[in-house]
């Protein structure tokens, strides 16, 4: 390789010479240089720009084309080496479509046809793409976006579209999800308008947002995975991306910051303010790490970042379309740039000169003028003995990207902390902070962009493993407290999708599936010894005459994820037992009634959507079901992950498939429900939910055709369509201003 290097390098002093032509094309033919060790050399030198000219390219493309025809057409080995990985041969694909592009800028020449020949080359290649199941969504993305431009923005004869075609299914198919794929599609579309049909995609251009735009989206779509914002992995993407790229410093911030924008300004009104937590309170430090990792290979050091950082941001100031349309987060971006070194003061303050002074958004600069560090501070007002509205206070801190990185930690080593001491002052605190966190939504976000989420849950179900009530005191109150560790790693395991196999805490293996099957209902023979000794000495202390209540001996023999799994079972049979007059009517609601406090409630999402399945299930003689059902749904101790993790079966229940209700009206408060179900998971999905019930109806009537043109008429503002379309919503019961807001 480097035999053909030098002869390469030689090219760049005498473009086109025909000796140099002979002299490789003998080396080539005499097996000196082998043609799968050229093609990639050459492909590779292409991205100079010193060889960028028509002769010599078309030359050199010509001699490995000669030769591949010459030793076999159609042996993908003649081309690429036998046994390539496929991440080489994609990296050979997107050399070989920068080339295409490149014939593209260069003038024309009737002795040499550089777009036919590279047009050509680029055919070859294509077919040789192994199996790309194993490449990650991010890298599918740019060469989707790479792929995508090509077709848009040049003509191609018919066999190489056809191949582009065939190459981009297999790419969307790897990318997988549908609906990233619509909304990735839509943005290419959108930044297309915005800047025009010019050279926008490849290291041959200085204005390509579309693939930074897309690695942004990726790092924000797949924050809580293994991969996502809070690990070292979008520092690796930025890493090949500005390697890809070929881009000076300065181009690369500054195309990077305008991917900021762009996905700024594009973004919903419900995720703009996540959008901004990541750029300000993110980014920054993916960034530092970004220029320690290329400084690490020897190729720029992290001083010559500085003036490219400032160039970018100066540069970025003449975007006033951008600027207008995002939030405007341009100085707390600054002073984060400042905060982590990637920009020095001089230049920050020529930039904006308010910085120096504005503390307009800062907890930091509270935390100082209490003498205290922003951690100490944060540990403070979390504390359960501060007195002080918490969620006040995490709303502050979602409103202040800057501190959400210690903010972060802070919570992350809680659970590190409380995983090793195992004590009651740990399972309180741990308790406490868990309780918060699925309390307030926009906390859990938070922690999705500084954490890697599968190793924060780990520590969680590490914990719960490991805590052992048969040594406290007081099961009850530990008993209550492990309660709200359960229901946070409910809601977080179905909030994030979190798969077991990325479950562990250094060599030990976890698993969170207990959680996912708490609502199964199983026949007493069937449940394993210890899940039946359980139930039986259960159903005796709930629903049994002669009980004396919950004693701390049967708290300190069950473990939480028995009682968690047994729970929807004796729902499910004291109900039938109580059905059949075996249990009176008093005795059953005192039994039901251990589960409205906070000993029993975190039991509850399992048990309500049994009786939910239960009330579908038998479609009559449901009024026990429906009246427990109500007690606990309504009861003020009933807690908020119950109701938001039930919320769309809740929902489905009231108004079913047919457009009648599952259950009679005089047998349930269906407005109170509603309401209730409504503050849990939020007014936009409770509203989401309702026109999917209305629309699965509509849609398998006849009326379905009337019915949307209606909504597209009152889309357009007829007052006459207003008219029609309303019955529809009220007869489901969805206000008109939550159609709108869907």
């Amino acid at each position: 390789m480097l035999y053909s290097d030098s002869v390469l390098d030689l090219y760049k002093l005498y473009p086109g010479d025909p000796a140099l032509h002979d002299y490789l094309k003998y080396a080539i033919q005499d097996g000196m240089i082998p043609v799968p060790v050229f093609v990639p050399t050459f492909l590779q030198a292409t991205r100079s720009p010193e060889l960028h000219n028509a002769a010599t390219l078309d030359m050199l493309c010509r001699i490995a084309l000669d030769e591949y025809y010459a030793t076999g057409r159609g042996s993908s080995g003649s081309i690429v080496a036998y046994g390539e990985s496929p991440s080489v041969i994609l990296e050979l694909v997107q050399d070989a479509m920068a080339l295409f592009r490149t014939a593209h800028s260069l003038p024309s020449s009737h002795f040499h046809q550089l777009i036919t020949s590279s047009a050509e080359l680029l055919l070859i290649l294509l077919p040789c793409v192994p199996d790309m199941s194993h490449i990650s969504t991010a890298q599918a993305m740019i060469y989707f976006a790479y792929v995508s431009d090509i077709m848009q923005n040049f003509q191609l004869t018919a066999e190489l579209k056809q191949a582009l075609e065939n190459f981009a299914l297999t790419l969307s198919i790897t990318i997988g999800d549908d609906a990233k794929v619509a909304r990735e599609a839509q943005m290419m579309q959108s930044m297309q308008l915005a800047f025009g049909k010019g050279d926008m995609v490849g290291s041959s251009s200085d204005t390509d947002v579309i693939t930074l735009s897309l690695v942004l989206n990726h790092i924000m779509l797949s924050r809580a995975s293994m991969t996502g914002a809070g690990t070292i992995y979008p520092v690796a993407l930025l890493v090949a991306t500005f390697r890809w790229s070929a881009w000076t410093p300065t181009v690369f911030y500054t195309q990077l910051l305008l991917a900021v924008l762009m996905c700024l300004s594009q973004s919903l009104p419900s995720s703009s303010v996540l959008w901004k937590a990541f750029v300000i309170g993110r980014l920054p430090r993916i960034l530092l790490a970004f220029e320690k990792s290329v400084a690490a290979e020897n190729t720029i050091s992290e001083t010559d970042w500085r003036p490219a950082m400032q160039a970018a941001v100066t540069s970025l100031l003449r975007r006033n379309d951008l600027l207008s349309m995002s939030q405007p987060i341009l100085r707390c971006l600054l002073m984060e740039l400042w905060a982590n070194g990637l920009i020095d003061q001089r230049s920050a303050l020529n930039i904006d000169s308010g910085i120096s002074n504005d503390t307009s958004y800062s907890l930091k600069t509270e935390a100082q003028s209490c003498g205290q560090t922003l951690e100490i501070f944060i540990e403070f007002k979390l504390s359960p003995d501060n007195g002080e509205d918490t969620n006040v206070f995490l709303d502050r801190i979602w409103r202040d990207p800057a501190s959400h990185a210690t903010f972060s930690n802070i919570i992350y080593q809680h659970f590190v902390s409380a995983t090793k001491q195992l004590d009651i002052d740990s399972l309180s605190q741990i308790s406490h902070i868990t309780k918060l966190l699925y309390s307030h939504d926009r906390s859990l976000d938070v922690l999705t962009l500084h954490l890697k989420i599968p190793d924060l849950i780990s520590q969680v179900l590490l914990f719960l493993e490991l805590y052992d009530c048969e040594t406290v005191g007081d099961p009850q109150t530990a008993v209550s407290y492990l309660g709200n560790v359960i229901l946070f790693l409910q809601v977080a395991v179905v909030r994030y999708n979190v798969q077991d196999n990325n479950l562990a805490v250094e060599d030990r293996k976890l698993s969170a599936k207990f959680l996912k099957t708490t609502s199964a209902v199983l026949a007493l023979e069937s449940l394993p010894q210890e899940d039946l000794t359980a139930f039986k000495t259960w159903f005796k202390t709930l629903f049994d005459s002669s009980s004396e209540g919950i004693e701390d001996t049967i708290l300190r023999s069950t473990p939480p994820k028995s009682l968690l799994r047994i729970a929807a079972s004796l729902f499910v049979h004291a109900i039938r037992m109580k059905m059949e007059s075996k249990i009176d009517q008093e005795i059953f609601n005192n039994g039901v009634s251990y589960f409205n406090d906070s000993l029993l409630n975190w039991t509850l999402v399992g048990v309500v959507k049994s009786l939910i399945q239960e009330i579908h299930r038998k479609q009559f003689d449901t009024s026990t079901h429906v009246e427990v059902l109500q007690t606990l749904l309504l009861s003020p101790s009933c807690p908020r992950p119950v109701l938001s993790l039930c919320g769309q079966q809740i929902m489905a229940l009231l108004v079913d498939k047919d457009g009648k209700a599952s259950i009679p009206p005089e047998k349930v408060n269906k407005e109170e429900l509603q309401q209730v179900v409504t503050n849990a998971i939020g007014i936009r999905e409770a509203a989401f939910a309702n026109v999917i019930l209305v629309l699965n109806y509509v849609r398998s009537s006849e009326s379905f055709h009337k019915c949307k043109s209606l909504g597209f008429l009152a889309r357009t503002s007829s007052t006459k369509s207003f008219d029609m379309l309303y019955p529809w919503l009220e007869w489901a019961n969805v206000p008109l201003s939550t159609w709108i807001i869907v």
